[in-house]
């Protein structure tokens, strides 16, 4: 976990977008599950061309690779930006020419949708969670833990 972006010069962050506060703007983990398999976890909104998220997990008999951003649900290439001032691509990009690959259906893919209709309905039907404490406290430990790691 790091900020990057403070340490670049005005020049040299001229093309990235973000310009965060209190908070890091890359961070990656690697997680060894107790059977020896693996997971690689990166989030950066420090690269040329918006964000980057995504999830790998490498399994004794099995890979799964999770793009979360950039998708690869559309590719879009402009020459110019004529009469793009207010279409939406994706987070954090600076520019619109050349190929990119808009977000679509954002707050869906990314969960955030889902993430408020389950809690909605367990408050609504007075049931529990799909996701409950007991996860919400094990993501705290890992995201804990990738912090200590860090330091």
């Amino acid at each position: 976990m790091s900020q990057i972006t403070p340490r670049l010069s005005e020049y040299e962050h001229r093309h990235i977008a973000a310009r965060p506060n209190d908070v890091e703007d890359c961070g990656i983990a690697v997680i060894t599950f107790s059977d020896g398999t693996k997971a690689v976890i990166l989030a950066t909104d420090t690269l040329l061309g918006g964000s980057k998220n995504y999830i790998e997990l490498y399994c004794n008999d099995a890979a799964i690779n999770c793009q979360i951003t950039m998708s690869d649900l559309m590719s879009t290439y402009f020459l110019d930006e004529d009469n793009l001032q207010d279409v939406y691509i994706s987070e954090m990009l600076p520019s619109k020419l050349g190929w990119n690959k808009p977000f679509l259906a954002d707050e869906i893919i990314r969960g955030y949708v889902d993430e408020m209709r389950y809690f909605v309905e367990s408050v609504y039907y007075n049931r529990e969670p799909k996701a409950g404490f007991e996860l919400a406290y094990d993501t705290t430990k890992f995201i804990y833990s990738a912090y200590l790691s860090s330091e």
